[in-house]
């Protein structure tokens, strides 16, 4: 809630993404071969001070991934003829894009569809679908597996918690994973 009410005008964003600027800036400098992803909200978009934002640390566009939420914004019907718009824009800048949560929200299949040309990264989370069983689930995540290779994107899988989850996306294909089995020091073998 608190950070809807931040994004929900133009003056409280701007304030919200000057402090996120200089957090980049110290990030980006102090982890030369680092990289970043970065989340945003449909709804920042249509602020000047979120393009600002996206100029501000343009230096570091080769590094950073702009992942698009699965959140509705409030004026989802006027925002969703310019999400492509602003995508194009944002892969202008020099940006990599990825879609955050597919599967969830705003980022449905056809969504995803609509925009896989744009995008570079899907990540699907499983926690949405904790309550699934793990056959059902890991049926979805082949499908989304062979869209990403189909689309030669990426597929992050989000929320894998244990060593048998973890080996068992690795058996499907799903190399890139992130959760808390991933914590340091853990590598898959």
């Amino acid at each position: 809630d608190l950070f809807l009410n931040l994004i929900s005008n133009e003056e409280s964003n701007e304030v919200l993404l000057d402090e996120y600027r200089d957090m980049v800036y110290d990030f980006m400098e102090s982890h030369l071969n680092a990289d970043l992803s970065l989340n945003l909200h449909h709804e920042q978009l249509i602020h000047e001070s979120t393009w600002g934002f996206l100029k501000g640390i343009q230096d570091f566009s080769n590094r950073i991934t702009i992942e698009f939420t699965e959140f509705l914004p409030s004026c989802y019907v006027r925002n969703n003829f310019s999400t492509r718009q602003w995508m194009c824009d944002i892969n202008k800048l020099g940006y990599r894009i990825a879609l955050d949560d597919v599967d969830s929200g705003l980022n449905s299949l056809q969504f995803v569809m609509e925009h896989i040309d744009l995008v570079k990264v899907i990540k699907f989370s499983l926690l949405p679908f904790r309550m699934m069983d793990r056959p059902t689930i890991l049926h979805f995540i082949e499908r989304w597996i062979k869209i990403s290779e189909c689309y030669k994107v990426s597929l992050v899988v989000e929320a894998v918690e244990d060593e048998q989850l973890a080996n068992e996306l690795s058996c499907l294909g799903a190399i890139y994973q992130q959760g808390y089995f991933w914590g340091r020091g853990k590598v898959l073998i």
